[in-house]
């Protein structure tokens, strides 16, 4: 993701990651195009996009593509973007100039980044809850031993 789009895929890095799936997000149009040349089949991109006509995304895009890299596209359905996708999760917003519209889509993103998620943890099953679950005692533990150095 660029732009507004980046703290979706930053959040959708740090979502798979606690799933025990290998991700980066990636924002820099220069580093995204370099990692998506290093891609192959069997690897999958998700591309998040508000309006699905980034160039620099879309060129990224095409190199996945062209290393047989499977993309997931949370986009807006018709948009260029759409058409390269594997795989399209449409987020279709009216497009018009208020400006609290880029956070409705953001917030669109997010919520589908959670669906995602949610539907990854539960097909691992019950293993993985309980992985999850000892991550998340790790980070209280840590918690509480970085709060006691203040008063």
């Amino acid at each position: 993701g660029l732009g507004a789009s980046a703290p979706v895929a930053l959040d959708a890095q740090h979502k798979f990651f606690r799933s025990g799936i290998p991700a980066v997000a990636y924002s820099d149009p220069h580093i995204h195009s370099i990692a998506a040349s290093l891609l192959k089949k069997g690897d999958a991109v998700i591309a998040i996009s508000q309006r699905g006509n980034s160039p620099a995304l879309l060129r990224s895009v095409q190199l996945a593509r062209s290393m047989e890299a499977d993309v997931i596209a949370l986009s807006p359905s018709g948009t260029p973007l759409a058409d390269l996708a594997t795989v399209l999760i449409p987020i279709d917003l009216s497009v018009n100039t208020d400006p609290y519209t880029p956070i409705s889509a953001r917030l669109a993103h997010l919520v589908v980044i959670d669906i995602l998620s949610v539907v990854l943890a539960l097909r691992r099953g019950p293993e993985f809850r309980n992985s999850m679950q000892n991550a998340q005692n790790s980070l209280q533990k840590d918690d509480l031993q970085f709060d006691s150095f203040f008063p």
